[in-house]
């Protein structure tokens, strides 16, 4: 229950929300955004926009997930301090978007202390943008600065905006927890569920247009004889799933569309396009399979 996840989002709203003295923190707080943009926080009408991706039934799944944990924390330790934990600061809401700041924004920072990676809100560094990047270093501490560094990887001209890589994901996890969809994304691949012999034990595996998973390609053997023929099945069968087509979410961004829809178009559109990619690959005898 006290997970050092669990205790940096206590510590976060204690100290946004201290009623006896202004925190240190405050102006971070000020610029945090009222309102992310992960699928957790949207609506059922709005998750209807990524109908076939796996998406939405995993947001729900982290929505419920994450009540729990509230609901827990404030039935063995909220409400019997409302002292410390006050009723108008440790709300649901609050620790929902909480969550979704240590999703999208805390790095995991090893300040050399041999206790290894400690997660860590760091203002400013957490409010660069994400690109693509063969860079694996990341974020730095510096024990002589006693400081967070970020070392640029190529030349960068005064007035140009800089980026960092978040870690190379797949646009699934971007917008699952960072709320955004990269374009041409060099790592992306779809998520998929497998289902087993055992009713409830369905797996979820991400392929990408030039990789099947070992997992994916034992499962199809264990499918079928064909087990080629079986993945193709399965992924057409998937590919079917959504509601319209690459032709109809190209117009819909032709023009003017709400962020959320926006995002869901995007998501969706890359999925389908990655999806016939596959196919085409593995009907070629270009992917490696089964």
């Amino acid at each position: 229950l006290l997970s050092e996840k669990n205790r940096v989002l206590m510590y976060f709203l204690l100290q946004m929300y201290n009623p006896k003295t202004e925190s240190f923190w405050k102006p971070y707080f000020d610029i945090m955004p009222a309102n992310l943009s992960s699928p957790i926080f949207w609506n059922e009408d709005e998750l209807q926009e990524l109908v076939g991706s796996e998406v939405p039934r995993m947001a729900r799944i982290e929505k419920r997930r994450l009540r729990a944990i509230y609901d827990e924390l404030r039935e063995k330790i909220f409400k019997h301090d409302r002292k410390t934990f006050a009723k108008h600061a440790f709300t649901l809401k609050n620790w929902l978007w909480a969550n979704g700041l240590y999703d999208s924004r805390v790095i995991q920072l090893n300040r050399q202390t041999g206790h290894g990676n400690v997660p860590t809100f760091i203002p400013l560094i957490d409010m660069v943008n994400c690109i693509e990047s063969q860079d694996k270093t990341f974020i730095q501490y510096d024990q002589k600065l006693r400081a967070a560094v970020m070392f640029a990887d190529r030349a960068v001209s005064r007035g140009v905006q800089v980026f960092e890589s978040y870690g190379n994901k797949s646009n699934y996890e971007y917008l699952l927890y960072n709320g955004f969809v990269m374009q041409d994304n060099p790592n992306d691949c779809v998520y998929m569920s497998f289902p087993y012999s055992n009713a409830n034990d369905v797996r979820q595996f991400c392929i990408a247009t030039g990789e099947i998973p070992y997992q994916v390609r034992e499962w199809a053997k264990s499918r079928s004889k064909d087990g080629k023929s079986a993945l193709i099945k399965h992924i057409q069968e998937k590919r079917r799933g959504y509601e319209t087509s690459v032709e109809q979410d190209n117009e819909l961004l032709s023009r003017p569309i709400h962020e959320i829809q926006e995002l869901a178009v995007r998501l969706r559109r890359h999925e389908k396009m990655s999806l016939d990619k596959i196919l085409d690959n593995l009907q070629r005898g270009v992917l490696n399979c089964c």
